[in-house]
């Protein structure tokens, strides 16, 4: 029964200009609420990711009976871009914060590296695997870890990659930090 609930609804900018002419207010506790906290108008904009998902809302409340401006609700739509995009970037730093974390957690060795062959993640299990720690193998290049009658390997790979095409998996021999 208020702006916040229709703009929900919608997906909708929601103004109500006074609370006492709105009929979809009409007779609801919001009215009785909005009154007794002396809110007279007020206004929900919805907060829309670049992929269209509602994250939230921004809304106004006036003591007086009150029409935004053209200019006013312009600025709310800025407000609302920026919020939304901040809020989709927090999710996706939280998100990559949790993959990270189950990636450094995993016994596995997993290990990144650049088209040049570069090492630039390395996990824990990658440094009990291979007994190097992810200080001293960052910035090296992969072949350290390849025996050298298996480089071709890695050079067959890196241009399967650059070519888009995927690299199924297959089994090898690596070296470890003793040989």
């Amino acid at each position: 029964g208020t702006s916040c609930s229709v703009a929900l609804a919608t997906g909708d900018r929601s103004i109500v200009p006074d609370i006492e002419l709105s009929d979809f207010m009409a007779g609801s506790e919001d009215l009785e609420t909005c009154r007794q906290t002396g809110i007279r108008a007020m206004q929900s904009t919805p907060l829309v990711s670049r992929a269209g998902r509602l994250l939230g809302m921004i809304s106004s409340h006036w003591r007086n009976p009150h029409q935004p401006s053209d200019r006013d609700l312009h600025l709310l739509d800025v407000l609302a871009r920026q919020a939304a995009d901040l809020i989709e970037r927090k999710q996706a730093e939280l998100t990559d914060q949790r993959l990270a974390a189950i990636v450094d957690s995993s016994h596995d060795a997993i290990v990144s590296k650049d088209l040049n062959g570069l090492i630039t993640t390395w996990n824990r299990g990658a440094g009990r695997l291979f007994g190097y720690a992810a200080s001293e193998m960052i910035g090296r290049s992969i072949t350290t870890l390849i025996p050298p009658d298996r480089h071709h390997e890695e050079v067959r790979i890196l241009d399967r990659i650059r070519r888009g095409e995927r690299v199924e998996p297959y089994e090898t021999l690596r070296q470890r930090r003793d040989g």
